[in-house]
């Protein structure tokens, strides 16, 4: 008896761990998204870094407010993957990802519409609210496709696969890498645009991350 006690809980101890490490590499890897660019502006120059810095810290506590939908789709989606009721599961996911589209523009508009005044409330000095201006106006726009993307990482993992959003997330991570690379730096035919190109490259990035866990889920 006691011995098929400690199998079950080895059991359960690698069940956890097989969904809680792509839980944590994805989120890793999520993160990584900001930090890869400030590494990558700082050949522009400090004020590059801080304006990325700066930007990143905004918009993640606006993203920080919506994580609950995804949490919230995803119990529900969990319990009815549980009853094996998949019109429910495909009802609950359509219903997250419009809810996480809505209130993503929500909270982009404002950012893009009025990104000068926003750092500046945060205390931003005037050189470099015009070198975070750009960079913010375009990693909001990408809020919406970012924040449902979150809320489709949750479905997953509510129906038993964590891995899936783990590999899409580091893809787009590369290619947030390479596409940050060549649009900062200005290689071969790509202009050289800066932090602006740092900001662009998350967004196309996001956009495609977005649009592949779509076409998995």
């Amino acid at each position: 008896m006691a011995q098929h006690e400690s199998m079950g809980t080895f059991s359960s101890y690698r069940e956890i761990l097989r969904v809680a490490i792509p839980v944590s590499l994805e989120s890793l890897f999520q993160a990584s998204f900001n930090f890869i660019d400030q590494i990558i502006v700082a050949v522009v120059g400090a004020s590059a870094v801080a304006a990325v810095g700066l930007s990143n810290s905004i918009s993640f506590i606006v993203a920080l407010l919506y994580s609950a939908i995804g949490t919230g789709s995803g119990v529900l989606v969990a319990r009815a993957f549980g009853r094996q009721d998949m019109a429910e599961v495909s009802r609950i996911a359509a219903l997250g990802q419009m809810l996480a589209a809505v209130f993503g523009a929500c909270s982009a508009l404002p950012l893009i519409l009025f990104s000068a005044v926003i750092l500046r409330a945060v205390g931003a000095q005037a050189e470099l609210v015009g070198v975070a201006a750009g960079y913010l106006q375009l990693f909001a726009a990408a809020m919406p496709v970012t924040v449902t993307s979150a809320v489709i990482a949750a479905t997953f993992r509510s129906l038993s696969d964590s891995r899936t959003p783990m590999v899409i997330t580091m893809a787009a991570v590369i290619l947030n890498t390479v596409l940050a690379l060549f649009l900062v730096l200005g290689v071969g035919p790509f202009p050289r645009l800066g932090v602006g190109g740092a900001g662009l490259a998350t967004s196309i990035s996001q956009i495609v991350r977005c649009l592949a866990l779509i076409v998995a889920l």
